[in-house]
């Protein structure tokens, strides 16, 4: 008899958990499994990558209403006569606008945003929350299931949630899923009576797929004489795209002739392009926006960066490998679980000078760079992760 899975995630955006979430659907037998998937932002680059076999669960009405902008949202249940949801979006937004860390406020207002959301009163076998805070907040407090399974795709050190507020979540879960052994061992220090229930099943990284796709398409973009770098991440602080364009700088000062391109989007577009035309590298460090297949524009560049603050287990990095792409990273506190330094690629120091610094040996050292390129032609990528992620259930 099948078993019954429902995933929760937060949207279906371009992050590389939204990615690794898509692998982990591809991969499972569907002769084992029904299952369905409820995303509280249901559109995005990683929508038609989600296999048509995976029911996409519809927003429920009062949830619509409670994501409208929030005069419309209030209007629209005072309309209703819901009197109490009118008053429950007022305190979500005010919530939102404290002055708490963003991860707390979200933990806050949690209380006010489950107030438009109905219990979801199927019986489940397991019900998979594939992202940190409100899709495990959901999963919780939401559904009916034998098993519940929390994902965790960050440092949690470095999350800026309160962990008491998290621990009766993850004290309610059956199992606490790590995406590295980084990761698993900073939930371990943060709660550390729950250690028996924290398992690392690692991303999913399938490099033939990866190789692939890889040569679909072109890259009109990418036409350059000189050495292409290249990043793949969100416009977001933690991903250090300021950083970037800072080091971009440097080696332009120091000579070097390069072009940096940066593929995705998000909430920092504006300041990044601020950062950009301040160092008059409009020309230089190139802004491509979000791509469906971001893997030929890899293929195509001569080093991959990653300038993060932080990182959970980066699937960007682990791609960048699977395309045989020497690798420069922000030394971020998880970095030793993806990459040996001299072996298939480089760590930086955070600093935009170090970064550039370290950019420039790589591509300094014809032996260097041919050294690590050939020790990753032998990466296979990570699938075993599927049998991991099976055996939990």
């Amino acid at each position: 008899m099948k078993k019954k899975l429902l995933f929760v995630t937060g949207s279906l955006g371009e992050g590389g958990a939204e990615k690794s979430l898509a692998s982990l659907l591809g991969h499972l037998d569907f002769d084992r499994f029904d299952v369905e998937l409820f995303a509280f932002k249901p559109v995005g680059l990683t929508a038609p990558m989600i296999p048509e076999r995976v029911r996409v669960l519809p927003l429920p009405g009062d949830y619509q209403a409670f994501c409208l902008p929030l005069v419309k949202s209030v209007a629209a249940f005072l309309t209703r006569g819901r009197f109490a949801l009118a008053w429950a979006r007022v305190l979500y937004s005010a919530q939102l606008r404290t002055s708490a860390s963003r991860a707390v406020n979200e933990q806050r207002a949690w209380k006010y945003l489950s107030r438009s959301l109905p219990r979801n009163g199927c019986g489940y076998d397991a019900v998979i929350a594939y992202l940190e805070k409100t899709p495990c907040y959901y999963a919780i407090d939401k559904t009916d299931a034998k098993r519940k399974i929390l994902y965790l795709h960050t440092d949690y050190k470095k999350l800026g949630a309160d962990p008491a507020f998290d621990a009766k979540y993850y004290a309610s879960a059956d199992f606490v899923v790590a995406v590295s052994p980084s990761c698993a061992a900073g939930l371990k220090d943060s709660f550390p009576s729950l250690v028996a229930k924290i398992k690392v099943v690692e991303n999913i990284i399938d490099a033939a797929e990866i190789r692939h796709l890889a040569w679909e398409g072109s890259t009109g973009e990418i036409v350059f004489e000189g050495t292409a770098l290249i990043t793949v991440g969100r416009l977001s602080r933690e991903k250090g795209i300021d950083t970037a364009v800072e080091a971009c700088s440097l080696l332009v000062i120091d000579g070097f002739p390069i072009k940096w391109y940066h593929i995705g989007s998000g909430d920092e577009e504006g300041e990044i392009r601020r950062l950009i035309k301040e160092k008059s590298l409009e020309d230089t460090f190139i802004l491509l926006g979000a791509k469906t297949n971001p893997y030929p524009y890899v293929a195509r560049c001569a080093v991959y960066v990653q300038p993060s603050r932080h990182e959970g287990k980066s699937i960007a990095i682990e791609e960048a490998k699977a395309l045989s792409k020497p690798v420069v990273a922000t030394s971020f506190s998880t970095v030793a679980s993806q990459l040996t330094d001299g072996f298939d690629g480089l760590i930086a120091g955070t600093s935009a000078r170090s970064l550039a610094d370290t950019i420039e040996r790589l591509l300094s050292d014809g032996e260097l760079y041919g050294r690590i390129q050939s020790n990753l032609g032998a990466y296979q990528g990570h699938t075993a992760g599927i049998e991991e992620f099976c055996n939990l259930l």
